[in-house]
C-alpha cells in the first residue's frame, strides 16, 4: 500500500510485535522514509470540520496483542463514528467504562469475534449501523451477528463487498 499511496504519517500504537509481519511491515516503512508515531497519549485532529479522537490502550502490558489495539472516533457535523481495531475483552473493557457517546456507526472490533462484552458494547454506543471486516474464509461468528439482529442494528460485512459510508455532516448514508 506505500507504494501505491502516498503516506505522509503514520500512527501506531505503543507496541511492537515480535513477528515476521511486524517486521516485514517496519521494513517498508523504513524502504518508504517514514518514521511511525508511537502512540502513548490521546490524539486529536481536526481536518476541515472533521474532528479525529485516536486514544492508544492505557496499559502497558495486556494478555492479548489485539488488546494493544487504538480506537479511534470522528465527530463529523451531528454524525459520530467509531473504529474499535482489533480490541478484546481488556481494551474493550478499558472503552466501555470511559465511553460517555452514542454513535451512528461502529466498526465492529476484532472481525466480529464474539467477546463475553460485545453486548455491553453495543448497547453502550447505541450505534445504527455496524460494519464487520471479514472475509469469506473468516466470517464473524453466529453470536456476534444475533446479537447486533436483537439491537436492530443494521450492519454490513465486508465479505459481501465494498461498505461505502457517505455524510455531509448533517445526513448519513451506509451503503453496500
Amino acid at each position: 500500500m506505500l507504494s501505491s499511496v502516498k503516506v505522509k504519517n503514520i500512527i501506531q500504537a505503543n507496541y511492537k510485535k515480535d513477528s515476521k509481519q511486524y517486521d516485514e511491515y517496519i521494513d517498508s516503512l523504513k524502504k518508504a522514509d517514514i518514521e511511525p508515531v508511537l502512540l502513548k497519549d490521546n490524539m486529536n485532529i481536526v481536518i476541515n470540520s472533521a474532528e479525529i479522537n485516536i486514544h492508544p490502550a492505557s496499559k502497558s502490558k495486556y494478555e492479548s496483542s489485539n488488546d494493544y489495539s487504538i480506537i479511534t472516533n470522528i465527530s463529523y457535523g451531528a454524525h459520530k463514528f467509531l473504529f474499535a481495531g482489533d480490541a478484546e475483552e481488556e481494551r474493550l473493557s478499558e472503552f466501555i467504562n470511559g465511553n460517555t457517546l452514542k454513535y451512528d456507526f461502529v466498526k465492529m472490533p476484532h472481525h466480529g469475534r464474539y467477546d463475553k462484552l460485545t453486548e455491553t458494547f453495543l448497547e453502550s454506543t447505541s450505534p445504527q449501523y455496524a460494519v464487520i471486516t471479514c472475509s469469506e474464509k473468516k466470517e464473524p461468528e453466529e453470536g456476534v451477528l444475533k446479537i447486533l439482529e436483537r439491537l436492530n442494528i443494521k450492519t454490513f460485512l465486508t465479505s459481501s463487498g465494498e461498505v461505502v459510508i457517505n455524510s455531509d455532516g448533517k445526513t448519513l448514508s451506509v451503503n453496500q
